[in-house]
């Protein structure tokens, strides 16, 4: 269901922003046990998009309280309207307890110019 909801959320996104948006599914195997999902998404043309992260947030969490039957009829009739979803990618990856993400967000918004 990963797949659908990554597809479905990021084709939303796309229609509501009138706008072209790229994306991948991915789960991710932590080595040591378990696993998570993440959904990439970008504009082709655009480095930054500082407002694509909350609007993208909202629908996550709309669609995320769909039953999985509700959500593979939304994910079919998104393929009927046009939708060519991208597959799941698969990775494996050591989780890095020594990342901090608001350190990073500070250091690379500094880089290019964005204030905190």
């Amino acid at each position: 269901m990963a797949t659908a909801l990554g597809n479905l959320s990021a084709d939303e996104l796309q229609r509501e922003r009138r706008e072209p948006l790229e994306w991948k599914v991915i789960r991710v195997d932590e080595i040591g046990g378990g696993h998570h999902y993440s959904l990439l998404v970008r504009h082709p043309k655009h480095r930054i998009d500082v407002g694509i992260h909350s609007h993208l947030k909202l629908i996550l969490e709309r669609l995320s309280i769909l039953s999985e039957r509700e959500l593979q009829s939304r994910f079919d009739q998104a393929k009927d309207r046009g939708l060519r979803p991208v597959p799941l990618i698969e990775t494996t990856e050591q989780v890095d307890y020594w990342l901090d993400k608001d350190w990073t967000l500070w250091w690379v918004g500094e880089a290019v110019g964005i204030e905190r």
